[in-house]
């Protein structure tokens, strides 16, 4: 068996969507000063990093973070390569009738935008298309995941997240091979939230 991790590491000067929040590590205890522990203080916007979108992120009264049951963050997962995009382009409905997408399948797209997650934010990342959530929603597939800090517009975001299909953005999937995995994506128990970062993994038997 064989752990992939997909997370991306939550350090300062990381990347982050233009607006939230960035990320701060500060000391409050160090022993090296006397302290008898270390102790930091984290401060962070929820969608830091690797994250996972509730439908609350852009649904009135939607689902939170700690309203989805656990069993939405594990299962048959496949990949799907994607790099011969370019970056300002969207993944097309009509792209995706050549793979084999079945009910409860969780999907992670893997773009050109796992080489640019090291740099500045980039306003021209590969994204999903609105008609390609509409086939995925009616593929009742369970989740969805792409290699940058947005799946795409609000109108795709809202129409995945209005139909129940959480969204997992920021995996970091460049080392990644296209094909069946298990994934595991539990989020942090924020309750009330409409995001929380997560430590993502696929697992290969």
């Amino acid at each position: 068996m064989k752990i992939i991790d997909i997370s991306l590491g939550i350090e300062e000067n990381m990347i982050f969507y233009p607006g939230d929040p960035e990320f701060t590590l500060n000391s409050v205890l160090d022993m090296s000063k006397g302290d008898d522990l270390n102790l930091s203080e984290v401060k962070m916007g929820v969608h830091t990093g690797s994250h996972i979108d509730s439908p609350l992120h852009f649904i009135k009264n939607g689902e939170s973070i700690s309203d989805l049951p656990l069993t939405r963050f594990y299962g048959s997962c496949l990949v799907i390569d994607r790099t011969d995009l370019s970056f300002g382009t969207e993944i097309s409905r009509e792209s995706l009738d050549s793979y084999n997408i079945g009910e409860n399948l969780i999907i992670l797209f893997k773009t050109k935008n796992s080489s640019i997650l090291n740099n500045n934010f980039r306003e021209d990342f590969v994204s999903l298309s609105l008609e390609a959530a509409k086939l995925l929603t009616k593929l009742k597939i369970q989740a969805l995941g792409i290699d940058y800090l947005s799946i795409g517009s609000p109108d795709t975001h809202k129409y995945l997240l209005s139909n129940g299909i959480i969204v997992y953005e920021g995996l970091r999937l460049s080392s990644v091979d296209p094909g069946m995995y298990t994934f595991i994506g539990f989020p942090l128990k924020l309750m009330g939230s409409e995001g929380a970062p997560t430590r993502a993994v696929l697992i290969k038997e």
